[in-house]
């Protein structure tokens, strides 16, 4: 919803499936419409699967996968909705945690859907490998200091380049409004 001109910018249904006994949701699957009226094709899906969870809530493995489209079953369509066309694929990996849940050391493997020429098949192929450390937060959990070092192989062997980055403030909704960014091309 744009807040200035009072439009509504798009509608989303959320579904969890499943939940860890720490209550987090092994699955969420996140259906976006172009307008309020869901009857119509969704712009985008996206399956969110949560593994590796801790007893406090802590997600060590979460995979975000984008679909172009979407079924939705039944009359009122309230049943299963089965996701088509994929985009791409993000797999974030948590290794360390601070006391309040915040993700302290993660890796990030981005893929696309795409035909691989070496066996003639579509498939997710690699796109880009990120590793991450979330250095500060303010007392509402938000990142004021991180650095994103950039990998060009999912092993995160060949090192392309490092952002320091460094937030100063937030919207009410958490978004940052003053951020600083150096990139560097050494560790």
């Amino acid at each position: 919803y744009d807040d200035v001109a009072g439009t509504l910018l798009n509608c989303q249904e959320v579904r969890y499936i499943g939940f860890h006994s720490s209550g987090v949701a092994q699955e969420e699957r996140v259906v976006t419409f172009a307008s309020a009226d869901t009857s119509l094709a969704p712009i985008e899906v996206k399956v969110i699967t949560n593994s590796n969870i801790s007893s406090q809530g802590n997600v060590g493995t979460t995979t975000i996968t984008r679909y172009q489209s979407a079924t939705i079953a039944g009359t009122s369509r309230d049943g299963d909705i089965t996701p088509s066309g994929e985009i791409d694929r993000q797999t974030i990996n948590t290794t360390t945690f601070d006391n309040s849940g915040n993700a302290i050391d993660q890796t990030i493997l981005k893929e696309y859907w795409g035909l691989d020429k070496v066996d003639d098949t579509n498939k997710f192929l690699f796109s880009e490998a990120q590793g991450i450390n979330n250095i500060s937060f303010d007392i509402h959990g938000r990142t004021l200091h991180s650095t994103v070092e950039n990998y060009s192989d999912s092993a995160l062997t060949q090192f392309t380049d490092k952002q320091e980055i460094f937030t100063s403030s937030y919207d009410r909704f958490g978004n940052s409004l003053a951020q600083s960014v150096n990139t560097y091309s050494t560790k």
